[in-house]
């Protein structure tokens, strides 16, 4: 190998070295290490990447509901279990949309986003999941009326029992959108 040859080696093999340190180092929270963003304002050669959302999710959400008939409450019923996952499945999982829909439509219902006015029952999110949980209701043709409700769970921690965070009035299924 030519001096030359071998001198432009060493020089990309070393920058790009030093790129990708400087971009591993830019990531971390702290902002001590953000000290080579300062040359790159516009973040054209150091890309963010962020590793850690802002606000981890620390807990999972259930959607049950319950048929009600008169006074008479029947037993909670989970809309969809919880699946355990596959290997695959950290690469290509589809069905997550569905859980991340929900996890997002309670945690606007519980932190009270979206309310139009002081009615819970007018948000978008509590619609959805009255929706939901009607879908799951009407697979039982005896069914006229029944509530939904939202736990919270520790997810795959099964030394923590899910919370009850919300429970709906009752809902008519024969009227769609009204409360019994």
């Amino acid at each position: 190998m030519r001096p030359a040859d071998r001198a432009r080696r060493v020089a990309v093999v070393g920058g790009l070295s030093a790129w990708l340190t400087a971009t591993l180092a830019t990531q971390h929270p702290s902002r001590v290490f953000h000290g080579p963003r300062r040359r790159d304002p516009l973040g054209l050669w150091l890309p963010t990447w962020r590793f850690f959302a802002p606000q981890p999710g620390q807990h999972d959400y259930l959607l049950a509901w319950c048929a009600v008939d008169g006074e008479e409450q029947g037993p909670w019923q989970h809309t969809a279990p919880v699946l355990d996952r596959r290997p695959l499945q950290a690469v290509w999982f589809p069905a997550r949309r569905r859980e991340k829909a929900l996890l997002e439509a309670c945690a606007r219902l519980l932190s009270g986003r979206g309310m139009r006015g002081s009615d819970v029952r007018t948000s978008p999110s509590y619609r959805l999941l009255r929706g939901c949980a009607a879908r799951a209701a009407r697979q039982r043709p005896e069914v006229e009326a029944f509530r939904f409700g939202v736990q919270r769970s520790a997810g795959r921690d099964p030394a923590e029992e899910p919370v009850w965070v919300f429970v709906s009035p009752v809902c008519d299924l024969r009227q769609p959108g009204r409360s019994a």
